[in-house]
């Protein structure tokens, strides 16, 4: 279970007796209770001891909480917090040198931090800090914590140890120790000092032998090092084991289970060494990252950056910030990653590694900028950037193997900017470097020698690269690099003018990405092989469209827009499993990672292998592969996911005309734009044409438009944010003469019969949007008579009941308010609730049906990648057919206005009569499954007529 990071409150103390006074006796307020935490100690032990090293600065941070049942800040009025300072020994407990009446030895003065206050100050060993709180003007009923100082005791061979350390002498520090140890062996001292004298020197070799890379032996020493710690009450330094150990387990032996459970023990001493509450929510953010769980990252990187600031951590507030740039590039914001990498940079007296590693990765988010969109132009040049870490790599942060990954990256840079010789230089560079490249080094350096052999005018040369790179890539089951090699086929064979051989290499390679796209969150290298997706994409419906299949390029343009959002209900849904799901998970990755990374060892030397060797290599290799697949397949059942890609895409029904949007090639900055009528089973039946304005496409298939009964759009990207269905069509908005609907087009699921045909009706859950109460009202009033009715008001809709309820309803109408926040965007619930992305993901079952009254609930996040998932979306790709949302903010007296359950009149007007809605029967909650879209549409013809200045084109029907 991923551990919370408890709250250290400490001291609560009895109210104080209030003055007895016969004529007004009142009674004194309560003591208020304590949050604190401090860094700066050599060590912390239990019972809030901190040694001290010399000349040690501590920072202490403290907050007034109202009592001990709430932890929400006191108010300033109501609480005081006092510093004071005990000298002399812990057990005179004299006050005459506390700084509050103005004592001699006063503490520096507080500064305001995050609802408490800091302080800063030189720590002495002998005195103990005080930290007292009182009401403001009650003195006597306070609450104080002590924290005792002590000096940290002298060890001669740990300060030689660590003077060789800084001076880089690693071997020599390690030796150092080590005789001392093997000497304290041979000796009969056995008291606590000596224990304690060992268990220090124990915990420092094991940091040698991790600096010196003898990974096993530092795993050992660790281990060890963790339990005698903590059995001598070295609470700070088992705490530190532990996350050096976690460390180990995450980015060595992708044995996420055992850092976990590693990390889990050490948060439960988090009261005895409060700075822990900074460090180890970085590490349980580097456990999620790498098991694929992004939203439980950045929760666990906030956690962190919180502390790191309360308690004056600027080196961890740094490391944390460049883990969340990392998630930024994963998920596609790459101007927010590229801005945090900036601040960064910015950073005074960086140690050298640190620049080198903020620079590459800086230098990469701007690399795949140009990556998944080439002719846009980047955040920053990468090739200064790159220059500078090689630099750092090849000196002061000396690392081969980073040499070599800086030599490729510039490579691809100096290819990106036109200079293809260049390129080839920085790769015969890279392979001039005494190190042993991974397989994803060398398979990169193979796609970036394809790429270059193509930009020299070498197709033949390419192909053949191109042909070696799918052989190395099969037999190391590396699929991202298998679709790379293909599609770098595919590219030189339309250069060799082979243009049906070229769609046929597309063809297999779009193979690859439908058995293997849910391997993305699991694996390395998903980074490039998202940024590279939409690129393929274009070419081989550009290629299609070359040799008339224009059919086939509509289909593969929907597979690739719904690939895209498959990936995040796969991303949203792992961010909110429960905690046995989440065990299972990383046991599954770590098995899976475990397996692909040693079949990378197996295939290091694969590129030295003939044709003939590497296809028996492959098959010897069989049994690994199956068993990456079986651990591929417990992740997947894990999370409830099909793992085949659902290729089928469904047809127009009758009368339906299907409408989707995809990107051309950017350098021509227009788009394709493809329709399809019923019976659409040959090239004839789609219509397809390049637009340079994706809103004007109506005025391209007028005729089609006139013989549509329905209008079903698939926009893509920055299309989503065009109202289409508002656009003029022969004098008036479209949706007035025909339905529109915008489709996910994801495929159907496989849904049980509901276990009832109840609608649940969330009404004004906050209280404070008197439209939405009496929309709810009126809704209730109608309906109830004839339906089965759930009603949530006001306080009644927490987020347990809400969450209840939806699982037994077939249709959820929600009006209140809607909140957008990328990943975090919500339903606002009664009493602090909210209904976020990840737990519509996570219900076991959703209603078919939902209409969402409130703000946003349809609005994507438009700096990601090109599709994204809001809250409308969510619904539907857990299982809701259809959901009626707004893309932008709306005025409260609008959203009750639209009433799109209005019943259908019988008379044949827009639906003012004001009726009840029928009664529904069927798979849809009130009726056939185009009840929604017919409703919505009556909805906004009514509203044209009645609100012509509102913006009633904020909402529509979005369907799966």
């Amino acid at each position: 279970m991923r551990a919370g990071l408890p709250t250290l409150a400490l001291g609560l103390a009895l109210a104080a007796n209030a003055c007895d006074k016969p004529d007004a006796p009142a009674e004194a307020p309560a003591a208020p209770a304590l949050e604190l935490a401090f860094a700066g100690c050599a060590a912390t032990r239990p019972d809030l001891v901190c040694e001290l090293s010399p000349d040690t600065q501590l920072t202490v941070w403290a907050r007034a909480v109202a009592d001990a049942g709430d932890r929400a800040p006191a108010s300033a009025p109501a609480s005081a917090i006092v510093l004071k300072l005990h000298t002399g020994h812990a057990d005179d407990k004299r006050p005459e040198h506390e700084h509050a009446d103005g004592g001699e030895h006063s503490a520096p003065a507080p500064a305001p931090m995050d609802g408490g206050l800091q302080w800063r100050l030189r720590g002495q060993p002998g005195r103990e800090l005080i930290v007292r709180a009182h009401p403001s003007g009650h003195p006597e009923a306070s609450t104080e914590i002590r924290i005792e100082l002590r000096a940290a005791p002298a060890d001669p061979v740990l300060t030689r140890a660590h003077e060789l350390r800084r001076a880089g002498e690693l071997s020599e520090a390690a030796t150092v120790v080590n005789e001392a140890a093997a000497a304290d062996s041979e000796s009969d001292e056995g008291d606590a000092d000596s224990a304690t004298r060992d268990a220090r020197r124990l915990a420092f070799a094991a940091r040698l032998e991790l600096a010196l890379g003898r990974r096993e032996q530092a795993a050992r020493a660790l281990e060890a090092s963790r339990q005698r710690t903590a059995a001598l009450g070295l609470v700070s330094q088992s705490v530190q084991d532990a996350s050096a150990l976690a460390w180990l387990n995450i980015d060595q032996w992708s044995d996420f289970a055992g850092a976990r459970a590693v990390l889990d023990q050490a948060a439960a001493h988090l009261d005895e060494y409060p700075e822990g509450r900074a460090h180890l929510p970085y590490y349980y953010a580097l456990l999620a990252l790498e098991s694929g769980d992004l939203r439980s990252a950045l929760d666990q990187l906030d956690a962190s950056a919180t502390w790191s600031q309360r308690l004056a951590l600027p080196h961890l507030r740094s490391a944390g910030d460049l883990l969340r740039a990392r998630i930024s590039h994963r998920t596609g914001r790459h101007q927010e990653a590229a801005a945090t990498l900036a601040r960064l940079q910015a950073v005074p007296e960086q140690d050298p590694c640190t620049r080198a590693n903020v620079g590459a990765t800086a230098a990469w988010v701007a690399l795949f900028q140009r990556e998944a969109a080439p002719h846009a132009a980047p955040s920053s040049n990468p090739i200064p950037l790159l220059e500078e870490a090689l630099a750092l790599f090849s000196g002061p942060c000396e690392n081969p193997a980073e040499q070599a990954n800086a030599q490729v990256s510039l490579a691809l840079a100096e290819l990106h900017a036109g200079r293809p010789q260049q390129a080839e230089a920085r790769l015969a560079a890279a392979r001039a470097i005494e190190v042993s490249l991974s397989v994803r080094v060398q398979l990169w350096m193979s796609d970036v020698e394809i790429r270059v052999a193509r930009a020299a005018g070498r197709p033949t040369q390419a192909l053949r690269l191109a042909q070696a790179l799918e052989q190395r890539a099969e037999a190391a089951a590396a699929p991202e690099m298998l679709w790379r090699a293909l599609l770098g086929q595919a590219d030189a064979l339309e250069d060799l003018g082979r243009l049906d051989e070229a769609v046929a290499a597309d063809t297999r390679a779009e193979a690859v990405l439908a058995t293997e796209a849910l391997r993305v969150p699991v694996d390395a290298g998903r980074d490039s092989f998202l940024a590279q997706r939409e690129q393929g994409a274009i070419a081989q419906i550009r290629r299609l469209l070359a040799v008339g299949r224009t059919r086939a390029a509509m289909d593969a343009a929907r597979r690739a827009r719904r690939r895209t959002i498959e990936a995040l209900h796969v991303a949203r849904r792992l961010a909110a499993i429960d905690p046995a799901a989440r065990r299972r998970w990383e046991q599954a990755v770590g098995a899976y990672r475990r397996e692909r990374e040693a079949l990378d060892a197996e295939a290091a030397n694969d590129w030295q292998l003939s044709s003939d060797r590497l296809a028996q290599v492959r098959a010897e290799r069989g049994e690994r592969r199956r068993r990456i697949d079986r651990a591929l397949d417990e992740a997947v059942t894990v999370l409830a996911l099909r793992r085949d890609d659902a290729t089928a895409l469904r047809a127009p029904a009758p009368g339906e005309l299907l409408i989707a949007v995809h990107p051309a090639p950017r350098d021509s900055g227009r788009w394709y734009v493809f329709a399809a009528s019923p019976n659409a089973d040959s090239d004839a039946a789609v219509t397809v044409h390049t637009v340079g304005e994706p809103a004007a496409l109506l005025e391209r298939f007028d005729d089609a438009l006139a013989h549509a009964e329905r209008v079903t759009l698939l926009p893509y990207g920055e299309v989503w944010d065009i109202d289409l269905h508002a656009r003029p069509w022969r004098g008036q908005p479209l949706i007035a003469s025909r339905p529109v609907a915008y489709a996910l087009d994801l495929p159907p699921l496989e849904a049980g019969a509901p276990p009832s045909d109840s609608i649940l009706l969330v009404g004004d859950p906050t209280g404070d949007l008197p439209a939405a109460r009496a929309e709810a009202a009126s809704l209730a009033e109608r309906l109830a008579p004839t339906r089965d009715l759930v009603r949530l008001s006001g306080d009644q809709a927490t987020g347990a009941e809400v969450r209840d309820a939806l699982g037994r309803a077939t249709l959820f109408y929600y009006a209140g308010h809607g909140r957008f926040d990328g990943w975090d965007s919500h339903l606002p619930l009664a009493q602090g609730g909210r209904l976020r992305i990840g737990d519509i993901l996570a219900l076991p079952r959703v209603p078919d049906q939902v209409v969402l009254s409130g703000c946003e609930t349809a609005r994507r996040q438009t700096q990601a990648v090109p599709e994204s998932l809001g809250i409308a979306q969510a619904f539907l790709a857990a299982g809701a057919t259809q959901v009626i949302a707004a893309v932008r903010p709306v005025d409260d007296a609008l959203a009750a206005a639209l009433d799109p359950l209005r019943r259908a009149p019988s008379d044949g007007d827009d639906g003012d009569d004001g009726g009840p809605e029928p009664t529904g029967t069927g798979a849809g909650a009130l009726g056939d499954s185009a009840d929604l879209v017919a409703g919505l549409q009556r909805a906004q013809r009514r509203l044209i007529r009645t609100h012509t200045q509102a913006d009633w084109p904020a909402f529509r029907v979005l369907i799966r």
